[in-house]
């Protein structure tokens, strides 16, 4: 979808181009010059024009995003706070509300934004709105200016080595108390001071100009059509997520489609089971993306159970 988004910008000239996942709570964005920008980017992007409006503010973001939220001078000037905490969509939504943050970032692309910007829920077309509230204050630069605005950094892709889930919480925690040793002990990482460690959600470490991470993946099946886990099925991040999804749900016999950034979304055939509802937002039904050519729909929950109804008859996307 991004690819599409970047070739409709250069056709038409566009200033920005918006896009939408399928329940609508992401918001994906191309700038004017056709070039996809990382979630994580657009929530520094967007932390230094709302701390413009609201100095002293504070940002909670996942552990997996760019260190800019912490490090970048314009936030630093503004006054701004980061907290980084754990990574997933109900963990930082809670967050962002204990903490009364103005708005909380993940890596993933839900953005959570407090009153006066939003109502503490991730919702794709509130950040489309605070995307182009950005532009129209900044009226001489571009989307593309107000990127190159911001210190150059460089990430490695996720790695996912496979662990065992017998073993993996307690493989996390040796990773965190060898680096908690390393610090106290005052060794350097690849010749560089530990200069700091977080430890909500594994281990995120800061030396001087660069910072790594290590956690243990928690994947559940959002959507099961034909039983059991779909190996490697992982999502790096938000401009990578679309182009998964579609082929997982494209593929024969699929047990559906399995991350922790995509619970609540369920593309193509049946829908076999939930995930835990604290976890999942309420749904009337599934939406159907552009691959998907059937979806099936389910009743509201009964009144008398709490439970959804039956399915309702196929309908065409």
């Amino acid at each position: 979808m991004l690819h599409a988004m970047a070739d409709a910008v250069k056709a038409h000239g566009a200033d920005v181009a918006l896009g939408f996942d399928g329940d609508g709570d992401r918001c994906g964005i191309v700038d004017n010059e056709g070039s996809e920008i990382f979630a994580d980017k657009i929530g520094v992007m967007l932390a230094r024009d709302l701390s413009k409006l609201h100095p002293n503010a504070t940002f909670v973001v996942d552990v997996k995003s760019t260190g800019l939220f912490a490090a970048d001078p314009a936030l630093k000037a503004l006054g701004a706070k980061t907290d980084y905490w754990k990574t997933g969509h109900s963990h930082i939504k809670r967050r962002v509300r204990d903490l009364q943050a103005l708005a909380g970032f993940e890596k993933s692309g839900h953005f959570f934004f407090n009153q006066p910007v939003g109502r503490g829920y991730d919702d794709g077309f509130v950040t489309a709105i605070a995307v182009l509230d950005m532009l129209d204050r900044n009226p001489t630069k571009s989307m593309a200016d107000l990127y190159r605005d911001l210190p150059k950094t460089w990430g490695s892709p996720t790695m996912s080595p496979h662990c065992a889930d017998e073993i993996k919480y307690e493989v996390a925690g040796r990773v965190v108390k060898r680096f908690e040793a390393m610090r106290d002990r005052g060794e350097t990482l690849t010749g560089q001071k530990i200069a700091d460690i977080v430890t909500v959600n594994g281990v995120r470490v800061t030396v001087e100009d660069w910072h790594m991470g290590s956690r243990a993946r928690v994947v559940e099946q959002a959507g099961a059509g034909g039983g059991g886990r779909e190996p490697g099925f992982r999502s790096a991040d938000a401009a990578d997520v679309p182009r998964r999804r579609w082929r997982a749900a494209r593929e024969p016999g699929s047990g559906g489609v399995q991350s922790d950034d995509l619970r609540g979304t369920f593309c193509g055939g049946r829908v076999g089971r939930f995930g835990p509802l604290s976890r999942l937002r309420e749904r009337v039904g599934v939406r159907a993306s552009r691959s998907t050519p059937l979806i099936r729909r389910f009743a509201p929950p009964s009144p008398a159970s709490g439970r959804r109804g039956a399915a309702l008859p196929r309908l065409t996307a």
